[in-house]
């Protein structure tokens, strides 16, 4: 077993004596590897999933005999085993992973929540793009993946903390009006737009009506998109068509 797409929750301890990382699954089984190996390719742990170097049915014995199954040696690098728990907890959020944190006696559990194994892809980036994931790189040459993940989570607590309030059947004139809508290429023409679709909604749509009441009614709901900020408006858009796009990631 080579990556994670089975898995729902996982349970990874570290054991500070041995250095070893104890992978439990729900389906009973466990697997161990080391921080040795894992600090050679920091990048394809959080790309193609933990590189594990032994399986082994789960039991209660925890690390057998300490050793590397890989290399026949102690799992840990000299002066690095207080550090095990830390650098999976740091490589986890650089790479947008949830995750919290308990103290089960002489054991640390990490428990990654939810977590589904990234698609590796091939993209382009343009300047900006490539500007910021530098900035998002906390040292060193830059983190491609850890920044881009680090966009997101930031890109959505931008779109959380200024999404205006409207009652269901008001965002549902949105999801309407953008239903097979052709996007603007700049995103700020299309935000600059936003109360005209919906008063083209308005005079075409019969559902937009329906949901918006009489033309004092729409005119009123438009004026409020006339008196938003350019940065509400852009969560509007995101949210109209994040709704069309439910289901298609797994």
């Amino acid at each position: 077993m080579k990556n994670l797409n089975d898995l729902k929750v996982i349970n990874v301890e570290s054991n500070t004596e041995s250095g070893f990382f104890h992978v439990e699954f729900s389906t009973g089984n466990s697997l161990q590897c080391c921080l040795k190996h894992l600090r050679q390719s920091e990048d394809e742990f959080f790309e193609n999933g933990p590189i594990f170097l032994n399986q082994i049915e789960h039991d209660n014995s925890g690390f057998d005999d300490g050793l590397c199954a890989d290399c026949n040696e102690w799992a840990f690098v000299d002066g690095e085993k207080e550090h095990i728990l830390e650098f999976l907890i740091n490589r986890a959020r650089e790479n947008g992973v949830q995750i919290s944190v308990n103290n089960i006696g002489s054991t640390y559990g990490l428990y990654l929540k939810g977590i589904t194994m990234p698609v590796k892809k091939s993209v382009r980036l343009v300047d900006d793009t490539i500007r910021t994931c530098n900035n998002l790189t906390q040292s060193g040459d830059v983190n491609w993946s850890g920044s881009l993940n680090a966009m997101s989570e930031q890109f959505n607590i931008l779109i959380e903390e200024n999404t205006p309030f409207f009652r269901p059947e008001q965002w549902t004139v949105f999801y309407c009006a953008y239903n097979g809508l052709i996007s603007h290429p700049d995103i700020r023409e299309e935000a600059k737009q936003l109360h005209w679709n919906i008063s083209e909604g308005y005079q075409y749509d019969g559902q937009i009506r329906e949901l918006l009441g009489d033309e004092q009614q729409a005119l009123a709901f438009i004026e409020v998109i006339k008196l938003m900020s350019l940065s509400e408006r852009i969560a509007i858009i995101y949210k109209a068509k994040s709704y069309w796009r439910q289901g298609l990631v797994a």
